[in-house]
């Protein structure tokens, strides 16, 4: 009897050690060791046992990078709804201190991204080591003819609320121009709300994308407090950025959208920014520098197009940018700055630098 005791209390103790809570202020090394919750082998595991378990106490969880992690094929994953995170307890996934990581995925057809986010709420993915500095030292790619999205967010799932992307490198290589290298997407019923993407690299891979940046289908007056600062977006063949969706007050300041490599095929419209909705009053576009973009024949370049925007409430900022457009390319209409959007859409242009050359079209 005491034996069988033995035996049930050993099973009891293992079985809740296996499924417990993360804690808020403690580090979890994903090292190559798969012994949850201890240490994680891939960060697949790491985001499927957050997903499943969930986090308690307060402060943040701190997944790592640690020695031992060997950057696996196909180490990606989705991460839904945390369980128990909240404005005082977050997630944070970085690498350790030294470390330089990447983390990389195939894109299929049903899963063209390496992270998605569904329903997240309160995850910060940092690229810096050790969480300190500005250089970015883990570097997430989606490759492949279906290598979209890099990171996918999708309120879908659920609300998301106060997550973070910053200092990390966001690769993607399916040459067409659905989504993007990073890409918001979702509904109208839940809530995108204080989300931050900072400090990035956002760029193509071996293959030129689409889109760098979609902020798009997700769509509610109360999607405020997003922000969109000092990213350093290059190499696309569709838009720069793409602003569709419907965020109220989005902030996109002190970014660089530019082209590395003149030899792009690219033989369609080319745009730097390009803003359409009607849902996204009191927007801030401000102080970003948009520059070389060119490829071998393109049918129109333009450094920021707003086609549409509402006819009440606050008027879109757009100010202090710089647009230095030089393509060369006959073919090609050049417009540094256009506005075409209905009559009485809400537009405040003030203090914005532009400057195109090149041979005129035809």
């Amino acid at each position: 009897m005491n034996r069988l005791l033995l035996i049930i209390a050993v099973v009891i103790f293992t079985t809740a050690n296996l499924f417990a809570q993360l804690q808020g202020g403690s580090v979890y090394p994903i090292n190559g060791t798969q012994a949850p919750p201890t240490s994680f082998g891939t960060l697949k595991d790491a985001l499927n046992y957050l997903t499943t378990t969930g986090v308690t106490g307060s402060g943040q969880v701190i997944l790592e990078f640690q020695t031992g992690y060997a950057s696996p094929a196909n180490d990606s994953g989705t991460v839904g709804v945390i369980p128990g995170v909240s404005a005082t307890l977050g997630v944070t996934i970085r690498p350790g201190a030294g470390m330089s990581v990447t983390t990389s995925s195939v894109g299929g057809t049903s899963i063209p991204w390496a992270i998605r986010m569904r329903g997240t709420s309160y995850l910060t993915l940092d690229g810096r080591a050790g969480g300190e500095g500005t250089t970015q030292a883990w570097t997430i790619k989606c490759t492949g003819a279906n290598g979209q999205s890099a990171v996918r967010m999708d309120n879908a799932g659920g609300s998301m609320v106060g997550n973070s992307i910053k200092f990390c490198i966001l690769e993607g290589e399916a040459a067409n121009t659905t989504s993007a290298i990073l890409a918001v997407i979702g509904n109208t019923t839940n809530l995108f709300k204080d989300n931050v993407f900072e400090g990035n690299v956002i760029r193509s891979g071996a293959t030129i994308r689409g889109y760098g940046i979609t902020v798009s289908t997700a769509s509610n007056v109360l999607n405020t407090g997003n922000k969109i600062l000092k990213n350093e977006i290059y190499n696309f063949s569709g838009r720069g950025v793409n602003i569709t969706g419907g965020f109220p007050g989005l902030e996109f300041s002190y970014n660089k959208i530019y082209q590395a490599n003149s030899a792009i095929t690219i033989t369609s419209i080319l745009y730097g920014v390009y803003f359409s909705t009607t849902a996204s009053p009191g927007t801030v576009i401000n102080a970003n520098s948009i520059y070389g973009l060119t490829g071998t024949a393109p049918t129109e370049v333009t450094g920021m197009f707003f086609y549409n925007q509402a006819t009440s409430g606050t008027p879109v900022l757009v100010s202090n940018n710089m647009v230095n457009l030089d393509p060369s390319v006959t073919t090609a209409s050049v417009y540094g700055i256009r506005e075409n959007a209905a009559t009485g859409a809400l537009f405040n242009i003030y203090h914005n630098s532009v400057r195109i050359g090149g041979s005129v079209a035809s």
